[in-house]
């Protein structure tokens, strides 16, 4: 399979573009000015406003018709990235694009801005034979999936929605995620002299540190994690502190499972508090729900299929990490987020398979057409 340079050209192009979480601004706007080119006007909500930024979701149309039975179909993927240490500046090494130095790639989720850009700029070229395609950029998904959160779907008319927001070769399809829940604790003490009368006071710190090593945090089994991942508190060494605050989370396929580790954190909490005549509060946050696609769901079969033609055998997978798919779920939007060749997303040795993600545009076309025409 020969390579698609440009495709290569649009994703290094965004790499090298700044876009952490709440300041996406010049990714949304090189985006804005590449579907300009084609006359395809983009709507801008300005959600993050929400979050105190100018940061923005961008939503679009290519293909669109008044029919009221068309087979439409949403194209999802998010603009931020994780914080880096510096400018990113792509290379090629053997069959990888790669960081020349010591920064994250942005394959995460440049990789799927690039895929949807070059199927855009096909279809204006080559008029492919595709559905109605509906194009979501959203801001704020490392933060917390938050420009999808934030987006309006009542106005959203789509059959399905694909992502390209896995790790991992390109054949592998998400088919269950977890429940997430998070628990933002206050534990109180009494703030007192810790030179002068260190009796009288209740040490917040005591009373967080034996809740926390009550537990063993990590992997609970294949479909169940929890971790505690925020710790703050304390004035200074003169002061029994009298507040820390912790956040936990706490993740399953399970749904139940999610909700027995927060009352387990719960109860500990309440029981040392007392011992140490403290208080304890939280207030419990849903971040998202789960989901489960069965193998007759029709789009993974169709999926299937059509990497069946390609000589590519689809993987089924299970994750713990949540995405925007979870938020299309939640809107009654049904999808499949699907790997195109990322890997070590988040760190300096991130990478992206070039092989792998000009077979998943590949598919991509592929898909739509299928898609179109209503084959499996």
């Amino acid at each position: 399979m020969s390579e698609d340079k440009r495709l290569l050209e649009i994703f290094k192009q965004l790499c090298v573009i700044p876009g952490e979480s709440f300041k996406e601004e010049e990714v949304i706007k090189y985006i804005k000015s590449f579907l300009s080119k084609y006359k395809i006007e983009s709507t801008l909500d300005y959600q993050g406003k929400k979050y105190n930024s100018k940061t923005t979701n961008l939503f679009c149309t290519i293909n669109p018709s008044k029919k009221k039975n068309i087979k439409r179909v949403l194209l999802l993927a998010h603009t931020d990235t994780v914080a880096t240490s510096g400018r990113i500046v792509p290379v090629r090494k053997d069959n990888f694009i790669k960081s020349k130095g010591e920064t994250i790639l942005g394959a995460d989720n440049r990789a799927g801005i690039s895929l949807f850009l070059r199927l855009v700029e096909e279809y204006y070229t080559r008029r492919l034979e595709i559905p109605e395609v509906s194009l979501l950029f959203t801001f704020g998904e490392e933060a917390g999936l938050c420009g999808t959160k934030a987006f309006n779907f009542n106005n959203i008319k789509a059959d399905f929605a694909i992502l390209f927001d896995h790790c991992g070769a390109f054949g592998e399809v998400v088919v269950k995620t977890p429940y997430h829940k998070r628990i933002f604790a206050e534990y109180i003490g009494k703030r007192t002299h810790a030179g002068v009368e260190p009796e009288k006071g209740v040490n917040a710190i005591s009373i967080a540190s034996k809740v926390i090593n009550s537990f063993k945090f990590g992997r609970i089994d294949h479909q169940t994690v929890w971790n505690v991942g925020k710790i703050n508190g304390g004035i200074a060494t003169n002061v029994v502190p009298d507040l820390v605050k912790v956040d936990y989370e706490a993740r399953s396929i399970d749904k139940d499972k999610v909700d027995r580790l927060i009352n387990r954190i719960d109860k500990k909490s309440k029981k040392i508090a007392r011992l140490f005549k403290g208080e304890y509060k939280r207030e419990i946050k849903k971040e998202y729900s789960g989901y489960i696609i069965s193998n007759r769901n029709k789009y993974l079969k169709q999926v299937k299929s059509v990497m069946k033609k390609m000589g590519i055998k689809l993987k089924k997978t299970i994750t713990c990490g949540g995405s925007d798919a979870n938020i299309l779920f939640e809107n009654n939007i049904p999808c499949l987020n699907m790997s195109c060749g990322i890997y070590n997303p988040h760190s300096y040795k991130e990478k992206l398979d070039i092989t792998d993600f000009n077979l998943a545009y590949q598919f991509l076309k592929k898909f739509l057409v299928s898609f179109y025409r209503g084959t499996e």
